[in-house]
């Protein structure tokens, strides 16, 4: 099935249609879908992987396999237009922006696409800048009771870019 609606998104991004949304309305649908397709494939590959691992591993798990479960939903929900797509497609892009990676406590996640310009700050003064490119899938979310490290701050710049869209689609 899901091969199937790949395919389907695939032919209609390549043939357009003069009556459908407009293409960059289908680029982010199709990101959403297909981003949480392999978002929910890693996991369950994880999952299996980890089948040993203690229960918090293994709900965290669960918990990335719901949120990409969602956004494949979503995106195919934006994709035919329904008010669903239309309420939480920019919900999930929203959520996508903010990357926090300290030592405390990492947050990231993205479906389909991630280009971030980072910041990165070291507790002894230093630090640099950079930038990050990703395709496919990402979640990483976990806590870290050791304070000495530095700090990671970024914003995904697609998923901003989606949502103002999105929200102007609307």
């Amino acid at each position: 099935m899901a091969a199937g609606l790949a395919a389907h998104l695939v032919e209609e991004l390549r043939t357009g249609d003069k009556y459908s949304m407009p293409m960059l309305t289908k680029i982010y649908s199709a990101a959403l879908f297909l981003g949480g397709i392999f978002g929910v494939l890693i996991s369950c590959w994880n999952l299996y992987v980890r089948r040993d691992a203690g229960l918090a591993n293994l709900l965290f798990l669960l918990l990335f396999i719901a949120a990409f479960s969602f956004s494949a939903y979503i995106g195919q929900q934006r994709w035919k237009n329904t008010s669903i797509g239309r309420k939480w497609a920019p919900v999930l892009y929203a959520s996508q922006i903010p990357m926090v990676l300290t030592t405390p406590v990492t947050f990231q996640w993205f479906t389909g696409i991630q280009m971030a310009p980072l910041l990165r700050m070291n507790l002894n003064g230093g630090g640099s800048i950079g930038f990050a490119l990703n395709a496919g899938a990402g979640f990483d979310l976990h806590f870290n009771s050791n304070p000495a490290g530095g700090i990671v701050i970024g914003l995904n710049l697609f998923a901003i870019s989606a949502l103002i869209h999105l929200v102007r689609a609307n």
